[in-house]
């Protein structure tokens, strides 16, 4: 199977937060399930700097005004798209703003763009792609869904991912008439939002499946306190959504030999962390102490209750407990930072920036980490501290509920707890005091940390819960790539290509041929093609994979003969009458037929007649240089009785 992930981040690329760890993380995740993901980014300079031998594979005049390429790379070993429109894509600042932090005023133009291309390639509209499922992430992406549901090719399936429900690409009603969808979009259940544009709304209506990144958030955004307005978009959806927890790469994140850490260490030589300890007091001008060493790795922003923590910092202090903050959010609460480790100099240390060579090792050296958000969508950081034994401390509230065990006195005698949960933000410092009173107790605390460890959330276990929901949407319409070698002998005439049967036989000989004419066949998604032979030997099984085929190259109606029975005429005459694209046809003409003798393909044109030469041509240059065949698993269809069972590639069309 073949997925387009389509998104605005993926880390090692470009990152912001936990959006870019998904989306870069998906593609080894996933490739293990047989399913290989092209990611699909915007060209912003710190992608382009990092391609390798990009390859064009399809330029666009006028991208909603730009000109711009789309470029093919490969990145980690995966298959990447990248859309270079520097007039969009190359600024200064980060992804979605200028230096400053402010939005860029035309966020609108550059993310309906990104949507827009990655809606051409799911509908067949970029030759030299295709895929079975598109996948949007966040509001970024929400178009991409939008453009497939109000186009009029045949396309993909999608699913949109809801990785924070907060931010929905809402923008002015007056650039509905700019993002070239019709009228009818422009409803309750199309992009509006409260008289305005929303990119996020716009994917949660046309895709056929929404994921959220943990099941307790799937539930809470269909609630006013976390749907953020789109609560009644997302319960009328409700049979769709899904929630499938992040993981974490644990080829990145592994104590043991993470080489970010002062002293890599494993459950069984947790002592190890000592010396991490170290370095994160000499980098945060800690003075040593005997109670626990908090941290905290996070946006600094009410969202995430820092507000909540920065007032209660005091009583972290007067509880003998020491900090280590790194982040950078709202210019107000890193001011209240700045100023609290000031006032308790040697207690609480501050880094505002983002730093990941220093969060790898705050998780590896702090015996706790502070989560006190207000909701959490998913959430790595305690993800990260559960892998490094580095014990979370977080509000029982979205994907946090979902990963921690709390501490409480069944649990801890049972050795299954893996870290502290509140209700509230404001139940802060009742935790602290908590996590404190637990550190006191060493064999309590280290088996807290064995544990944490213990539990697996690496890519490797929740890669199998998207496969599970992309088979499911694709399940009858499953696009296999077969990898071939050319055969340098396929040159057709103006009957098509003639051999002999054993010839035909050979593996991959008829299916590179009929890759080679779907190849040259402009306007073929939704179109109709015509299946025919004159009944000689091999007739039977070449018709059956064609169709399989077809079905892969993105045709909507293939037309058969009884018994696969079709004669030249007979084939010339439905595609004239029924408007179909050309027809393939299985005949040798008067050559005697057999196991022992002739066999052909040719390809007839819209107007019924042979292939011009121009045509042929293609075809065979096609040929000399094809590398793969497309088909579906579906099982054969009984020619013997056209019509009456419709082939299960076509099911879902």
């Amino acid at each position: 199977m073949r997925v387009l992930s389509v998104t605005s981040e993926a880390f090692p690329l470009i990152k912001t937060g936990g959006l870019g760890d998904v989306a870069g993380a998906l593609p080894g995740a996933l490739q293990p399930h047989g399913i290989e993901i092209t990611t699909l980014l915007p060209g912003y300079p710190q992608v382009m700097a990092g391609l390798r031998a990009p390859q064009p594979l399809h330029a666009y005049e006028a991208l909603f005004g730009a000109a711009g390429r789309l470029l093919r790379a490969t990145w980690n070993g995966h298959p990447l798209l990248v859309l270079d429109v520097p007039e969009l894509f190359d600024r200064p600042g980060g992804p979605y703003g200028d230096i400053a932090g402010k939005d860029w005023d035309d966020n609108w133009r550059r993310f309906a763009a990104l949507g827009r291309v990655a809606a051409d390639l799911a509908s067949g509209r970029i030759g030299g792609f295709s895929c079975d499922l598109l996948h949007a992430h966040d509001w970024q992406a929400g178009l991409a869904p939008a453009y497939l549901r109000y186009g009029t090719s045949r396309h993909a399936k999608s699913v949109l991912t809801i990785h924070n429900i907060a931010f929905q690409g809402c923008f002015d009603r007056s650039v509905f008439g700019l993002l070239g969808l019709p009228p009818a979009a422009y409803a309750i259940d199309g992009v509006e939002y409260f008289g305005q544009v929303s990119f996020l709304k716009a994917g949660l209506t046309s895709a056929e499946a929404i994921t959220t990144v943990s099941p307790s958030y799937a539930a809470e955004i269909q609630a006013p306190q976390f749907g953020m307005g789109l609560e009644g978009v997302i319960r009328a959806r409700g049979d769709a959504v899904t929630g499938i927890l992040n993981g974490i790469d644990r080829g990145i994140w592994n104590a043991r030999d993470d080489p970010l850490l002062a002293a890599n260490y494993d459950a069984t030589s947790l002592e190890r962390r000592e010396t991490n300890k170290r370095a994160i007091e000499q980098r945060f001008d800690l003075s040593p102490g005997d109670g626990p060493l908090f941290t905290v790795i996070s946006r600094l922003t009410r969202q995430k209750g820092m507000d909540v923590l920065a007032r209660g910092l005091g009583s972290l202090a007067a509880m003998g407990a020491r900090l280590a903050l790194l982040g950078t959010g709202e210019a107000d609460l890193e001011s209240a930072f700045r100023d609290t480790a000031l006032r308790h100099a040697g207690q609480i240390g501050v880094v505002i920036d983002y730093d990941e060579t220093l969060a790898h090792l705050l998780q590896g050296g702090a015996d706790a980490i502070l989560i006190p958000s207000r909701f959490e969508p998913c959430g790595l950081t305690q993800l990260y501290g559960l892998a490094y034994g580095c014990v979370p401390v977080a509000s029982r509230t979205g994907g946090l509920r979902d990963t921690i065990i709390d501490a409480n006195a069944a649990a801890l005698a049972a050795g299954v707890a893996t870290g502290i949960l509140f209700d509230t933000p404001d139940a802060l410092p009742a935790a602290i005091r908590r996590a404190v009173a637990l550190f006191a107790q060493p064999a309590a605390w280290k088996g807290l940390q064995r544990q944490s460890m213990r539990a697996d959330f690496s890519w490797q276990r929740i890669g199998a819960d998207y496969a599970a929901l992309y088979t499911k949407l694709c399940k009858d319409r499953m696009i296999e790539n077969h990898s071939t070698t050319a055969y340098l002998d396929q040159k057709p005439g103006t009957s098509g290509l003639r051999k002999k049967v054993r010839v035909f036989q050979r593996p991959n000989y008829a299916e590179n041929f009929i890759q080679s004419v779907f190849d040259t066949i402009e306007d073929k998604a939704g179109a109709t093609l015509v299946i025919g032979g004159d009944g000689r030997f091999h007739n039977a099984p070449v018709i059956q994979t064609a169709i399989r085929m077809a079905a892969a190259n993105g045709f909507g109606k293939v037309m058969v003969g009884r018994n696969g029975i079709l004669s030249t005429p007979a084939a010339s005459n439905l595609v004239r009458t029924y408007g179909a694209v050309g027809g393939l046809i299985l005949s040798a003409s008067h050559n005697p037929g057999g196991p022992d003798e002739d066999f052909g393909i040719k390809f007839n044109v819209a107007n019924g007649g042979p292939a011009p030469e121009r045509i042929t041509d293609a075809i065979y240059a096609r040929s000399r240089a094809i590398e793969r065949w497309l088909d579906v698993a579906a099982a054969d269809i009984d020619l013997g009785h056209p019509g009456r069972r419709p082939s299960p590639a076509w099911r879902s069309r």
